[in-house]
């Protein structure tokens, strides 16, 4: 009877415990919870079905989506429970999302599984990135935001990263390069049609400067490249040629600048030039590469003629200038290499050739064809003959052509004497200088003549029908 009495007792402890672990299963609480009928979990109030109820139940840890008092599987997106939005992934409330989510017709920040009305800045949905504006993805929204101490460009709500370019963010203007705020940009970009200089990735209107912008320098004022712009720029300590916007490195000869004229070459003022320079139909002589007042000390070329002859000491170069539409000797047409005089010996400044001479006697008792004179002793020739005989040229000489090796004279080829003799009428003006850098046409390159050749007596260039060369 004992034995009996404690079986029944033990069935029914059993019992209680397994009723109580159903209770406990089918209601978190006293009130709410969820009960599970046919594999359908229902929503309970005060221990009955509520069809009416939709939003969230806890149950247990987790929280589930109800609708109409069902728990629903399928429903992913965001619901209100009491005062606060949560977001909903296949009917259970996903702690770990953080990200978009879109709930009638309008995507949402959620942070953590919680809407996030406080956040403006960046996320990412798939591969995508939009701008939130608290907590609203912005469609309207076009300019920079900050993402983790980096700005981005955002267009229309949706993150650029093709937009290279300037923004306005408040009062200040940025550059981005591809998607990108890029505070080490300095230099030009291009914004409607007009050009902008950027310093460190903020538009800078205060600017005045020359910039390099793949390869060609341009002028900024203002913070705008200028295209009307042609002025004398100080840039490092040296001034510059700017031309419509440009600096204009192909320029050579004189620049006026308000009162003063300065020396040019490759579009920089050469500061250490005294000498000669034409400019605008007249020479003037500058020093330390200018001329103040420069238009009260006018010296005369003679325009009556066709050519302008210039003589570069430095550079051992004749250039041959032609005139312009104008009339103004300003187009170089011809280069000849040439000798000037050794330590100095040929001098600088303007002159115009008095007389010429077929063969004439020179220095040494030797002779030159084609000769024209430039001042005193001083004449265009050829390289020196031995006589007057075309078969009996200074080889040694003629193969120093390019350097400073004569006594004053400009020695030339055979043709190029020739041709100033042929070409250029008395009283043809001759500018000599000292160059400072290379020559507007390239100097050409003469013939070396081999000691051992038989024909080393002849100038390869002489145009006589009996020259060896020739044949």
């Amino acid at each position: 009877m004992k034995k009996t009495s404690q079986k029944i007792l033990s069935v029914i402890l059993l019992l209680s415990v397994l009723l109580g672990a159903f209770s406990i299963a089918s209601f978190a609480s006293d009130k709410d919870s969820l009960k599970k009928e046919d594999g359908i979990w229902f929503y309970m109030r005060d221990g009955e079905k509520d069809d009416t109820y939709t939003g969230l139940v806890k149950y247990y840890d987790t929280w589930y989506y109800v609708k109409d008092g069902v728990l629903d599987w399928d429903y992913t997106g965001l619901t209100k429970y009491y005062s606060t939005w949560y977001y909903v992934k296949n009917g259970i409330l996903d702690w770990d999302y953080t990200g978009l989510a879109k709930y009638y017709g309008t995507w949402y920040y959620v942070e953590k599984g919680i809407l996030n009305f406080d956040y403006t800045g960046l996320t990412k949905y798939y591969d995508t990135w939009y701008y939130v504006e608290k907590g609203i993805l912005n469609w309207n929204y076009t300019g920079l935001t900050k993402y983790y101490d980096t700005w981005y460009y955002v267009e229309k709500g949706i993150l650029n990263w093709d937009y290279t370019g300037l923004t306005k963010y408040y009062d200040t203007w940025y550059y981005v390069e591809k998607g990108i705020l890029n505070w080490d940009y300095i230099g030009l970009t291009k914004y409607y049609g007009t050009w902008y200089y950027v310093w460190k990735g903020i538009l800078d209107w205060s600017a005045e400067t020359i910039t390099d912008y793949y390869g060609t320098w341009y002028y900024v004022y203002g913070g705008i490249l200028r295209w009307d712009a042609n002025t004398l720029y100080k840039y490092y300590g040296k001034l510059y040629v700017v031309a419509n916007g440009i600096v204009d490195f192909n320029y050579y000869g004189g620049y006026a600048f308000g009162d003063t004229l300065y020396a040019v070459n490759g579009g920089i003022v050469n500061e250490s030039y005294s000498g000669p320079i034409y400019y605008e139909g007249s020479a003037y002589t500058l020093t330390n590469g200018s001329l103040w007042r420069y238009y009260f000390y006018p010296q005369a070329v003679n325009h009556d003629v066709p050519y302008l002859l210039t003589v570069d000491r430095t550079n051992n170069c004749v250039i041959v200038y032609g005139k312009d539409q104008r009339g103004l000797f300003t187009v170089p047409e011809r280069a000849f290499i040439c000798s000037v005089g050794s330590e100095g010996r040929t001098p600088v400044g303007v002159f115009n050739t008095p007389v010429k001479y077929r063969w004439r006697e020179l220095m040494g008792g030797v002779y030159g064809q084609y000769s024209t004179r430039i001042v005193g002793k001083v004449l265009f020739h050829s390289v020196p003959y031995l006589k007057e005989d075309n078969s009996t040229l200074e080889y040694w000489n003629y193969n120093k052509l390019g350097t400073a090796d004569s006594h004053g004279c400009i020695r030339l080829t055979t043709e190029d004497a020739k041709w100033i003799y042929d070409c250029c009428p008395l009283e043809t003006t001759v500018i000599i200088y000292d160059g400072w850098a290379g020559t507007v046409l390239p100097r050409p390159t003469a013939i070396k003549i081999n000691p051992s050749d038989g024909r080393r007596g002849w100038d390869p260039t002489d145009p006589d029908p009996a020259n060896p060369w020739r044949r």
